[in-house]
C-alpha cells in the first residue's frame, strides 16, 4: 500500500498555478476564451494548505471545443 499525503500549497502557489493555466488556455483557445475566474476558498481568501484550486472557464459558444 502506498503512503499518500497531500502536498501543502500557499495562496501564492495557487495563484501562480492559475496564471500558468491561464497562459495555456489563452494559447489554446485564443479569441474564444472569454473569461477565467478563480472560485471557492482561494477566491474568498479562506484557502488552507491542502485546498484545491477551482477555476471557471468561459468560452465563446462558437468554439468547437473538447476537453483538454
Amino acid at each position: 500500500m502506498t503512503n499518500w499525503a497531500s502536498q501543502a500549497f500557499t495562496t501564492e502557489d495557487r495563484l501562480r498555478v492559475a496564471n500558468q493555466i491561464l497562459d495555456v488556455l489563452k494559447e489554446k483557445y485564443k479569441e474564444s476564451l472569454i473569461a477565467v475566474a478563480i472560485e471557492g476558498s482561494t477566491a474568498k481568501g479562506l484557502d488552507a494548505p491542502e485546498s484545491d484550486l477551482e477555476l471557471r472557464v468561459l468560452l465563446d459558444t462558437k468554439y468547437d471545443y473538447h476537453w483538454i
